[in-house]
């Protein structure tokens, strides 16, 4: 299935089992919408995978995005099919589109939360690493230090961007969304690894005791998750239809 959006074609999968209650998926950053499928989450409700631009089949974004163009799509595909309630689960990258949709919307009943991305606080050494950069960069510009001291900063998967998604990246990850917690109304349950370094398990810990939520921990990092499949399946099974 495919919905253009933003002149592009975003490929997606509705699974409709004449439910009231429909649960998303949502993806993190380079996956696709087949990742979380096993999860299943709860046969009682409507399932929704979404391939956010541009991995999967969807196309890539003719400009750059921001967050809340990538949260349009869930609603886009809402209203497609006039959905009511929905649940959310997401990974990563696709729960920092899960907490933008349930603090500002009163439509999610229920959301599992997977090594969100969204909630880190910069160390010190990496705000001194950010200004030395900057620095640098003023230093070449004005001319006293020769531009080959300046390499890009940022992983593989970062260099191997288009441009568009390069700043489509920068736009995503420069958003905290820490304020937006508190206005989030939706039960939830958190699930993280405990060796994540790329969305460190603190971000857990803050963001379960802020919802109140049950915090449950893997050993392992940021895909433990994929590696505790079974007793996953029965702890998301379970919150979904208590």
């Amino acid at each position: 299935m495919r919905i253009l959006y933003k002149d592009i074609w975003v490929d997606y999968e509705f699974v409709d089992n004449g439910c009231e209650s429909t649960t998303v998926f949502l993806h993190g950053w380079g996956g696709n919408k087949d990742i979380l499928k096993w999860i299943d989450a709860d046969s009682n409700s409507n399932k929704l995978y979404i391939d956010l631009p541009p991995f999967g089949d969807s196309d890539e974004p003719i400009q750059p995005w921001v967050l809340d163009d990538y949260v349009g799509i869930v609603y886009a595909i809402y209203n497609l099919y006039d959905l009511k309630k929905i649940n959310i689960v997401a990974h990563s990258f696709g729960g920092r589109m899960a907490m933008r949709i349930a603090s500002s919307t009163d439509i999610v009943d229920k959301m599992v939360l997977i090594d969100v991305a969204g909630l880190e606080r910069k160390s010190l050494l990496t705000r001194c690493k950010i200004l030395h950069y900057k620095w640098k960069k003023l230093l070449v510009k004005i001319g006293l230090l020769d531009g080959w001291f300046m390499v890009e900063s940022g992983s593989e998967d970062y260099s191997a961007l288009s441009p568009i998604m390069k700043e489509t990246f920068k736009n995503i990850i420069k958003v905290n969304q820490r304020k937006e917690v508190k206005k989030i109304k939706a039960e939830t349950l958190v699930v993280w690894g405990d060796q994540d370094d790329a969305t460190p398990l603190s971000s857990g810990r803050y963001l379960a005791r802020r919802l109140k939520a049950t915090l449950v921990v893997y050993r392992g990092g940021h895909y433990a998750f994929v590696y505790n499949k079974e007793d996953v399946i029965d702890k998301v099974n379970k919150f979904f239809r208590s």
